[in-house]
């Protein structure tokens, strides 16, 4: 075999495996999607938004899917958002945030989820408080 049929044979080998790979994403895509649409009949599109992973990994969702937090929860959030000048108290309470707000995937596959993806939590917060319309900027935060 001369190095040309090997690096074809390579590309080809790679294209397939991003090709059942796409498919995979595709379909859990669909099965996320369909329990996105559930979650926005049971609670209102209004109330519910979405973090999409940038990467799928199998076994575990492409979209987590958040709630609009309570006044409580949005309360407890800002106060620690506007308390600290150091950024990991903001993570801290995006974590907070998220871990209270997500109610896709359940709780023990996001933590494993976390663990694989770390940041999906803090993005999941992050986007529970977007939605009721907190910017860090906001907060006095830059």
């Amino acid at each position: 075999m001369s190095i040309r049929d090997e690096i074809d044979r390579l590309k080809a080998d790679r294209e397939a495996r991003l090709a059942t790979a796409a498919a995979a994403r595709d379909e859990q895509e669909l099965k996320d999607r369909i329990r996105l649409d559930e979650l926005e009949a049971e609670h209102g599109s209004e109330r519910i938004g979405f973090v999409e992973a940038e990467r799928h990994i199998p076994g575990f969702p492409v979209l987590v899917i958040v709630r609009m937090p309570n006044e409580a929860q949005f309360k407890r959030y800002q106060d620690r958002v506007a308390k600290k000048e150091d950024g990991a108290d903001v993570v801290r309470a995006s974590t907070e945030l998220g871990l209270s707000c997500v109610l896709h995937p359940d709780r023990d596959t996001l933590m494993k989820f976390e663990a694989e993806l770390p940041g999906i939590v803090v993005a999941a917060g992050g986007k529970a408080a977007h939605m009721c319309g907190a910017k860090l900027e906001a907060l006095g935060k830059r």
